[in-house]
Parts: C-alpha cells; structure tokens; sequence
C-alpha cells in the first residue's frame, strides 16, 4: 500500500506540473492572439488527455521500475541487518521471513476511474481527515464554524 500512496503523490505532484504548465499557455494564448477563443478552445480540448498521458506515464514508469518489489527487498535487507545485529537466530528468522515475503501486486488506478469518482453528496462535509499521530479527540468544528459569513438562505439548505 506504501507504493500505491507513492503512486498517488508522485502523480498529483506531476498532475499538478501539467495543469500549471497548461495554465500558462492558456495565458499565453489569451494575452498574445487577437482572437484568441479558438486557440483557447483547442487548448481545453486536449487538456483530458493530455492529463490522462501523464497520469498513466507514471502509472507505467512505477509499474515498469517495480518499485514495490525493490521497496520489500531493501526493507528485507534492512531487517535482515538489524536481526543480525542481535544474534545468529534473529538474523535467520529474519532471513527465512524475506523468502517467503512477496511484494502485494495491486492495479494503480486508472485516470479515467479517479475522474469519475464521486466527491460527495450535495450538502455534505467531507470527513474530517486523519493525522499522522494519534488523537484520543480529533477536533471537529461547530456547524456554526461552518457556515460562518454565509447568508442564512444558503445556510439553511444544507439544515
């Protein structure tokens, strides 16, 4: 799992190169042609696809890399030298516990399946998202939080 959340980070941070890339081509577009709504229009229309190249170049570079197989031997490895520091024992139940550790093979996600998600139901929070500690109380806002500087028309839709 520590390699599909790889997967997912490095893909948002390269995501997220693409759509500042874009953004300024877009502005370059707008402020450099004279009738700049067909250029523009072009522009979004590859911008799906050229969204999806990206994401399924690092879904192919990690699958290609198996980056999940080397994580589990250099972590195999790393146990296997802090077991033989403790004793000739610990360092083959280590040793015996590597060969049978197979690394789990899950499908990365497709684009087009993260795009079609959901978000949530209209007129609902999102859940509060966990922490990296443990809280015995995680903080959760008053509703009067929420809808702070909100007209009351727009407040009472979701009540």
């Amino acid at each position: 799992s520590l390699d599909r959340v790889e997967f997912l980070a490095k893909s948002m941070d390269r995501f997220t190169e693409y759509k500042i890339d874009e953004a300024h081509r877009q502005e370059l577009i707008l402020r450099q042609r004279s009738t700049p709504s067909k250029y523009f229009q072009r522009s979004l229309d590859v911008s799906k696809t050229g969204a999806e190249k990206v994401f399924d170049t690092q879904r192919s570079l990690l699958t290609t890399h198996k980056t999940g197989t080397k994580r589990l031997e250099a972590m195999n490895r790393f146990f296997c030298d802090q077991e033989g520091r403790k004793g000739k024992q610990e360092f083959q139940a280590a040793k015996n516990s590597a060969k049978t550790a197979k690394p789990l093979v899950k499908e990365y996600p497709l684009y087009q399946e993260l795009y079609d998600k959901p978000l949530r139901p209209d007129g609902q929070r999102r859940p509060t998202p966990g922490m990296a500690v443990m809280v015995p109380l995680p903080y959760e806002p008053p509703e009067s939080a929420l809808r702070h500087g909100m007209s009351q028309s727009l407040g009472s839709l979701s009540s």
